[in-house]
């Protein structure tokens, strides 16, 4: 899926629903701006509960051009605090007043701003409207909490324990069953006790799967794909070690040090922080072939959002020896 730009999707004017627009064009208080949401084929292929929903690394694209459209020197390739609070159904027929993106100050008083995706939703027999938010993250403001987990691992660095080994075709085909515009995890993929490690692709769009996003999606934080796929590797571990499929629900902190273009291959490393029994917490790194990091997220929430429905493969949970190596 190629392209670091592309027309934004959003349309008309924005309406501040109270007060007005601070220096920069940044927010005082909030601002809302209507959304034309795109509907391109290759999203039929991202499925949750039989529907197709909006990824969250596509919605994280909406906000940051909103963002980047209110302020263009804020840098929205920083962002923090994000919240993936529920899906977002994906249907042509989506009226334009019933999506929208709502921008405000941040909330501890840093220079960011705070984005969120909301939609209006029809409640119960009388039709009752209410607004619902789906993805919410900060914009332009560096986390106020330093990291503080281990180092960043080299391209070079494996899971450590004794690693999990299998193809990615079978990730797809029986853990992360997603159509194949999703399926952007190269394999073989690693597994051990304390992470993950595989080639991750970022696609041609507009060829083959029909990936139309460049007339869709804007494109500020590079193609989407790889760091989804990174989310996949994580959910893979929370499998084989907690026996539980695993979503992602949001992160500490994400930056894009190099967008990354369309055709283009990486290593993911995928790094344990902490987990419970339903969740589990994760730092993900993107290298380039070249061992130069492209972009790394912090603190990345895994949780089993559909409590324990959707089952977990044998295979996975109790290994294979022949797929066994030592690490």
């Amino acid at each position: 899926m190629s392209g670091e730009g592309g027309p934004t999707p959003l349309s008309g004017p924005a309406r501040p629903s109270a007060g007005t627009r601070g220096a920069q064009g940044r927010p005082r208080t909030s601002t809302r701006l209507p959304v034309t949401l795109p509907c391109p084929a290759y999203l039929g292929d991202h499925r949750a509960d039989g529907r197709p929903v909006l990824p969250a690394v596509e919605a994280l694209q909406l906000l940051a051009a909103a963002v980047h459209g209110q302020d263009p020197q804020l840098d929205v390739r920083r962002s923090r605090d994000a919240v993936f609070l529920r899906f977002l159904a994906i249907a042509p027929s989506v009226a334009r007043d019933e999506v929208w993106i709502e921008l405000a100050p941040a909330e501890d008083g840093s220079a960011g701003v705070q984005a969120a995706l909301c939609s209006k939703a029809r409640m119960g027999r009388a039709g009752l409207v209410r607004s619902l938010e789906h993805v919410r993250a900060v914009f332009g403001s560096p986390s106020l909490a330093p990291p503080q987990h281990a180092p960043t691992p080299g391209p070079g660095d494996l899971p450590a324990g004794r690693a999990f080994s299998f193809p990615a075709e079978r990730l797809y085909a029986e853990l992360v069953t997603f159509g194949p515009a999703f399926h952007n995890a190269c394999g073989p993929v690693l597994l051990g006790t304390d992470g993950a490690r595989c080639l991750v692709a970022a696609p041609a769009e507009g060829e083959g799967q029909d990936l139309t996003a460049p007339a869709a999606f804007p494109r500020l934080l590079g193609s989407p794909f790889p760091l989804d796929a990174a989310f996949h590797l994580a959910c893979a571990w929370g499998q084989r070690h907690l026996g539980r499929v695993l979503f992602p629900t949001g992160y500490g902190e994400r930056i894009v040090h190099r967008p990354i273009p369309a055709r283009r291959r990486l290593l993911c490393q995928v790094r344990l922080c902490e987990q419970a029994a339903d969740r589990a917490t994760f730092d993900l790194w993107l290298y380039e072939e070249d061992g130069r990091l492209a972009e790394a997220a912090r603190a990345v929430l895994l949780q089993d959002v559909f409590a324990g429905r959707i089952s977990v493969p044998a295979w996975v949970q109790a290994g294979c020896a022949r797929s066994e190596r030592s690490a």
